[in-house]
């Protein structure tokens, strides 16, 4: 029998590929499926007081230095995305890798899964839980209201001139360029955590990402605003002729490198009987505890004991 023409069998399957969707299926044991998977951005993290020791990791607290108050932040998002990836794939829960491209349902309860290379495997289902329908079509549900136009834009930018900062966070309470990070670069060999690039926040709409006045080049104008104003400088050059005692410094240089876009909102969709959407938020999700009988979890358990 070709494998195309075989149907797989499962009770459950999430569908998705966030960090809710992971922690749904790694609590109940869920098998889960997802197309273009993307990993939580870099810049986001825990609170302090998120308690993650239920699935296997510790939150430890770290401190940024800003022109005020040190920031207190947990540990990052992507740290638990890749723990629950990783004892989910050990207990045979992610059945396409990250090879799945595309997802098509072929009518109430059989959904038919398609690599990058154009190969396929189909699987029947009793209830389908999604949590995301990015990649998905033929989806049967009725859309109720579509999601609202509302990105967060993060835009990284590469420090050319002045790497070596001793902040790390801005907050300016504009939607437009609302936080700065500034994180050790990796463009540099080994580690030196005292040579930095940035990476800005915003929250804009669909009609200001089309304005230029949003740009990345917009970005790059306000972070240098705010830099300049917290009293950063760019490299040293050498000393002052009439003050050697005073030390010259090159322009603040920064470069933009790239965009990301993620919308803030999903999509509403009315349940049928076999596709159920799930909207519970992160932080509802973090309060619930794995299944004893869960094998991600007992794996996780017979590692870690």
């Amino acid at each position: 029998m070709k494998f195309s023409n075989y149907t797989f069998e499962t009770d459950k399957l999430v569908i998705g590929s966030t960090l809710p969707a992971l922690l749904y299926a790694h609590c109940n044991d869920f098998p889960i499926l997802s197309s273009n998977v993307r990993l939580p951005s870099f810049i986001e993290v825990f609170d302090v007081d998120d308690d993650l020791t239920p699935f296997g990791i510790d939150n430890p607290t770290t401190s940024l230095e800003t022109t005020s108050e040190p920031k207190l932040i947990g540990t990052l998002h992507v740290d638990l995305w890749r723990h629950l990836l990783f004892f989910l794939s050990l207990a045979g829960n992610i059945p396409m890798s990250d090879k799945c491209f595309s997802l098509r349902f072929e009518g109430e309860n059989v959904i038919k899964a398609i690599t990058n290379n154009s190969r396929f495997a189909r699987f029947r289902f009793e209830e389908a839980i999604v949590f995301d329908d990015n990649g998905l079509h033929g989806l049967p549900n009725e859309l109720l209201k579509q999601a609202e136009e509302k990105y967060k834009v993060i835009d990284w930018m590469d420090i050319k001139s002045g790497m070596r900062q001793k902040f790390d966070y801005f907050k300016t309470g504009d939607d437009f360029v609302d936080e700065i990070f500034l994180y050790p670069s990796d463009r540099i060999d080994g580690e030196n955590f005292s040579l930095k690039d940035a990476v800005a926040v915003s929250y804009l709409t669909g009609d200001q990402l089309q304005k230029f006045e949003f740009s990345d080049t917009y970005v790059r104008f306000k972070t240098l605003k705010v830099f300049k104003g917290a009293g950063m400088k760019g490299a040293a050059n050498g000393r002052c002729t009439k003050n050697p005692e005073r030390t010259k410094y090159y322009a603040l240089k920064i470069e933009t490198t790239q965009r990301e876009r993620h919308k803030l909102e999903r999509n509403l969709y009315e349940d049928t009987e076999k596709i159920k959407f799930n909207y519970q938020s992160l932080d509802d999700l973090l309060k619930r505890t794995p299944k004893e009988n869960s094998k991600p979890h007992k794996l996780q358990k017979q590692l870690f004991r």
